[in-house]
């Protein structure tokens, strides 16, 4: 006899009213930090858009599994672009390359492939030093001194977003809210530290 109280299975990506007030406040304060920083930033997140759902259909034919390698891709290249947003890196298109690192991490461990974990860890190692060496070939840029240390973290950061991925994916798993809406969450959470960032510095100066 089947558990009289046994929750309905619901759509994983399902588009509840809290799903969209948090994706929404969500993509707001995106666009607000953006915004603030610069018009090159706010060009440099709509590349980073782009490239993580031109990664995601992809990725999302080859595996027949859109959604996970939309989701992922996208939010690794959020994440992604928070971090590099209004950083002195040694170039603009040392920027644009990390968006092909996140969005091509993100996507494959969406997709889990290779199926094998440990595998896994190693192959979104493997892309993300590859993908960072081929964007930078294609944006034409000269692999120098500075930028040669971002390819080489390259290797490690795509690990990283593997376990980490796998992380998140086995704490969704066992949470109650949408990924939607804990994906909107955290976004929020890390625009909020990035915003508080230069307010705090100013005041212990």
């Amino acid at each position: 006899m089947e558990n009289a109280n046994k929750r309905p299975e619901q759509s994983t990506y399902q588009f509840s009213m809290l799903a969209i007030l948090s994706v929404t406040t969500a993509v707001a304060m995106l666009l607000s930090y953006a915004a603030s920083i610069g018009p090159e930033s706010t060009r440099q997140l709509l590349v980073y858009l782009l490239v993580a759902l031109v990664t995601a259909i992809v990725a999302g034919l080859i595996a027949r599994d859109f959604g996970n390698a939309l989701f992922w891709s996208v939010l690794t290249n959020v994440l992604i672009y928070l971090a590099v947003a209004g950083g002195r890196l040694p170039s603009e298109n040392v920027v644009y390359a990390w968006s092909a690192v996140g969005a091509s991490c993100g996507a494959l461990s969406g997709i889990e492939w290779p199926k094998n974990f440990p595998l896994r860890c190693a192959t979104s190692g493997i892309v993300a030093g590859c993908v960072m060496v081929a964007a930078l070939k294609l944006l034409k840029e000269d692999i120098r001194e500075l930028i040669w240390f971002d390819v080489l973290c390259a290797v490690p950061i795509g690990i990283v977003l593997c376990v980490a991925i796998y992380g998140l994916k086995q704490f969704l798993a066992a949470s109650r809210h949408p990924p939607l809406i804990m994906a909107a969450w955290m976004c929020g959470l890390i625009l909020l530290g990035n915003l508080l960032v230069p307010i705090i510095g100013g005041v212990q100066r």
